[in-house]
């Protein structure tokens, strides 16, 4: 039987994008962002991680997880077209 772990956020982004560096990391999570903001047109302000929001819990708990989502997609993408060069 799994078990659901709790993990912060930024914890879980860094563990799925870890193979970026600092730079790759903010630009992967500025295009995230603007999916988000772009793409499904939800209003930049009810970002939990970018404002302050008196948005109900589901919604930040949703939001993230859509983020997470996005973040997991680029990286199976990421692993299976980019290869990198081997220093």
């Amino acid at each position: 039987m799994t078990q659901k772990v709790d993990l912060p956020i930024n914890e879980a982004l860094s563990e799925i994008l870890n193979r970026l560096d600092p730079e790759e990391y903010r630009k992967v999570l500025l295009v995230i962002d603007d999916f988000i903001t772009d793409t499904l047109k939800i209003d930049e302000k009810r970002l939990p991680w970018r404002y302050e929001t008196d948005e109900p819990k589901d919604w930040i708990d949703f939001i993230n997880l859509v983020r997470l989502s996005c973040a997991r997609i680029f990286s199976e993408y990421e692993k299976r077209y980019y290869k990198r060069p081997i220093h």
